[in-house]
């Protein structure tokens, strides 16, 4: 979970992934559990209990990201996550909450994992919301991917000169990743990084079927 370098940089990036408020709204209730997870410091949390979300919890790995959550939302429940267990129980939530969090996990099963406790977590027909990055075709981007993926065994993995592994997404593999859901909503759009680069993005909306 590269929790080390989320600690040493807690306090000095800002996440700009755009909240659809108008979408999430027409799928989730301003009452329902809603869980998001890789919570950085708490700035999607903040918006949605802004626009009248009660029952909110923010997750994540980092302690100092933690720490920093509850410094600029006090009235908002954040909590330290454990790897990829959220601590919730089984059929509990609402609504699951992505965040540029896909980007920050390399490796194809540690997703698979994340998702598989999306899984486990959402109710029967509950939403599972994801804004991340898809792969560029810019010369900057292409460089990194090629020099970092006989390393990684992974084209769009790459490493940051601060330290950190980040993914860049095939949109192949992103769609078999959210496979077991049913897509309610897909957009793509450009978003600027926590670096201040330009990438391609996603936003996904799924639900998790009746039936699992």
């Amino acid at each position: 979970m590269q929790t080390e370098y989320w600690d040493q940089i807690a306090d000095d990036k800002v996440f700009s992934h755009p909240l659809n408020l108008d979408v999430f709204r027409s799928f989730v209730g301003v009452m329902e559990r809603i869980v998001d997870w890789g919570c950085g410091y708490g700035r999607t949390l903040a918006e949605l209990r802004g626009a009248g979300f009660a029952n909110l919890l923010g997750l994540d790995a980092s302690a100092r990201m933690i720490a920093r959550a509850r410094r600029e939302n006090p009235r908002l429940e954040f909590r330290q996550s454990t790897g990829l267990v959220m601590g919730e129980p089984a059929g509990s939530v609402d609504a699951v909450i992505l965040f540029a969090v896909l980007t920050c996990i390399p490796d194809d099963d540690d997703q698979v994992r994340l998702l598989a406790e999306c899984q486990r977590v959402l109710r029967p027909g509950g939403l599972l919301y994801v804004s991340d990055l898809y792969l560029n075709s810019d010369a900057r981007n292409v460089a990194r991917y090629d020099r970092f993926e006989n390393q990684f065994g992974v084209r769009g993995v790459f490493q940051l000169e601060d330290g950190g592994i980040m993914r860049h997404h095939d949109e192949h593999w992103i769609r078999g990743l959210f496979a077991a859901f049913e897509r309610l909503n897909h957009e793509e759009f450009t978003v600027r990084t926590m670096n201040n680069n330009s990438s391609r993005a996603f936003q996904y909306f799924g639900r998790k079927n009746s039936d699992q």
